[in-house]
C-alpha cells in the first residue's frame, strides 16, 4: 500500500490523495444538506365589511327648464330654489315634482372561503 500511495494521505473513500470528504450528513463524497420547499395551504372562512352604494329616489319640488333648470325648491310654488335669486318662472322654468336621486352608502358584510398558502423551507440530509 505504501508503494501505491507514497504520501500516505487517503480521503474518506480510500483514494490516495483524493478529494472526497465527509459532508455534514456523514456521507463520504455526499452533496450535504438538501433544501426542499413545501407549500402548505389552508382554507379559512373570512367575513369583511364592504361599502356599497345605491341610488334612491328623492322626489321634491324643483324648477324644470329655463336658467334654473333642475334646481331643488323649498316649496311647491318654487318661489325659493337653490341657486336662483328669483322664482323659477322668472327664469323661464316651471315648478314640478321631480326626482333628485341620492346616493346612499351602507356597509354590507361579505363572507367567503379564502385560501392562504405558505411556503416552508426544509433542509435535511438525503
Amino acid at each position: 500500500m505504501c508503494d501505491e500511495c507514497p504520501s500516505l494521505v487517503f480521503d474518506c473513500a480510500g483514494a490516495c490523495e483524493g478529494t472526497s470528504v465527509v459532508d455534514e450528513c456523514g456521507v463520504c463524497g455526499g452533496n450535504g444538506m438538501q433544501t426542499t420547499y413545501v407549500e402548505e395551504c389552508e382554507e379559512e372562512y373570512v367575513c369583511q365589511n364592504v361599502q356599497v352604494s345605491s341610488q334612491v329616489d328623492n322626489y321634491q319640488y324643483g324648477c324644470v327648464g329655463g336658467a334654473c333648470n333642475y334646481s331643488q325648491c323649498s316649496d311647491n310654488t318654487c318661489t325659493s330654489c337653490a341657486g336662483c335669486p328669483n322664482t323659477c318662472s322668472h327664469y323661464g322654468g316651471n315648478c314640478s315634482y321631480i326626482n333628485f336621486p341620492e346616493t346612499v352608502y351602507e356597509l354590507v358584510e361579505e363572507c367567503g372561503w379564502v385560501e392562504e398558502c405558505n411556503t416552508e423551507t426544509v433542509t435535511s440530509c438525503p
